[in-house]
């Protein structure tokens, strides 16, 4: 029997991933309905404080968007107050960009002020907005 013999050759291999970015969402409060009175009808609208309470985290810090979708046709336009300043968005909602949170999140509050379609009524409505976050 002979010698087995070793080869000095190596090889090797080159591997790739892709991490996409996510944004997690922690919700500790949602407002669930929104209760419009005859003097906000009157005024032409609803304030709401401390409504949502939420918590993000994103790997490595990054950036992300916070997304408001309606759920009813009871506003023509919302002031959102609570991620580093105020900001208006029309009857369809839209998009607020967030600088990354850092490695341990960032917790948010936010309060509201709706203003209302000329024929809403006073009554107790369903909360009008869906929130959602998602990575840049």
């Amino acid at each position: 029997m002979g010698a087995a013999q070793a080869s000095n050759k190596t090889a090797s291999v080159h591997v790739s991933a892709v991490v996409r970015a996510s944004a997690h969402l922690r919700t500790d409060h949602q407002a669930s309905h929104i209760k419009v009175t005859a003097e906000d009808v009157a005024r032409g609208y609803v304030e709401v404080l401390g409504a949502s309470k939420f918590f993000v985290a994103t790997p490595k810090g990054a950036n992300y968007f916070v997304d408001f979708h309606p759920r009813s046709d009871l506003f023509v336009s919302v002031a959102i107050d609570g991620l580093g300043g105020p900001v208006e968005l029309g009857a369809e909602g839209g998009s607020i960009a967030q600088p990354g949170p850092g490695v341990m999140g960032a917790a948010s509050t936010l309060d509201y002020r709706f203003r209302l379609r000329f024929e809403v009524q006073p009554g107790v409505y369903a909360w009008p907005l869906t929130l959602d976050v998602r990575a840049r």
